[in-house]
């Protein structure tokens, strides 16, 4: 709200009208400032891009490639010690261009996940043939005995880094 210009040459009822505009105004800004200082000091439901360090552990992460090469399937059990349930999103590392979190639903059918859940104190196994992560796009030949940098991206947008094996080639 613009505040009104105020004369001396008002009558005293103009007068009037213009302080209780500015009054109007100043106590606005202070509202604003009040509320942006707030904004600071209250915790938001999307964090900073952080590492969730020691409360997720990834152990046995395996990486399988393909026979032909363009893709290989990456295997891992996440231990979730967060206290809250977890949303694995994808996986990044240099050696592929993407992922897919990939889930066997039974008569051959393989369905792509958006994300998979983690709930609190449990371990969720990507080790099985029921579910995998799937490291697209390879830029790379990955060799037996390799040892290759990912880093597992959760919805919050926290994310752990691990060291993974490269093993024998997979056929899936």
């Amino acid at each position: 709200m613009k505040p009104m210009p105020c004369k001396p040459s008002f009558i005293p009822v103009r007068l009037a009208s213009c302080l209780k505009a500015r009054r109007d105004h100043r106590h606005a800004a202070w509202s604003l400032l009040l509320l942006l200082g707030l904004a600071f000091l209250l915790p938001t439901t999307v964090r900073a891009h952080t590492d969730f360090g020691p409360q997720i552990d990834i152990d046995h992460a395996l990486i399988q490639p393909k026979q032909d090469g363009s893709s290989a399937i990456l295997k891992f059990n996440i231990h979730n010690n967060t206290g809250s349930v977890i949303h694995l999103l994808r996986v990044e590392t240099p050696v592929a261009s993407g992922s897919r979190i990939m889930f066997n639903a039974g008569d051959g059918r393989q369905l792509q996940l958006d994300s998979l859940g983690v709930k609190p104190e449990q371990t969720l196994e990507f080790a099985t043939s029921h579910m995998w992560v799937e490291l697209t796009g390879l830029r790379q030949e990955l060799h037996n005995g390799m040892h290759v940098s990912m880093r597992l991206i959760f919805t919050s947008g926290q994310w752990v880094d691990v060291i993974g094996d490269v093993g024998l080639h997979h056929d899936h």
